[in-house]
């Protein structure tokens, strides 16, 4: 059986993110080391664009069915302010 999720199923209040330290960048988005509900998690940033915002939300519901140890794992988004964050699995090690 496979959970089906939504995007609103996955969303998280966005105040409950804590942005640490930045890690990591790339042309529209940047990783950062940040605290979500207590836990040390990685948040990927990235600035919304109308024409990208439909594959984002493609690859975002895609990530939520895959359970393996080599994927992280996805724990929630938050839409805010032409922002969008991916909350996901810290890997400390990269």
């Amino acid at each position: 059986f496979i959970k089906q999720h939504t995007l609103q199923s996955i969303s998280v209040n966005g105040m409950e993110v804590q942005l640490l330290n930045a890690i990591g960048t790339g042309a529209s988005s940047i990783v950062y080391r940040a605290r979500w509900s207590g836990t040390l998690v990685a948040v990927k940033k990235i600035k919304i664009r109308h024409q990208i915002s439909e594959n984002i939300s493609q690859e975002i519901l895609m990530m939520t069915q895959l359970r393996h140890p080599n994927i992280l794992q996805l724990y929630g988004t938050v839409f805010d302010k032409g922002y969008f964050l991916m909350i996901v699995e810290w890997c400390p090690l990269g």
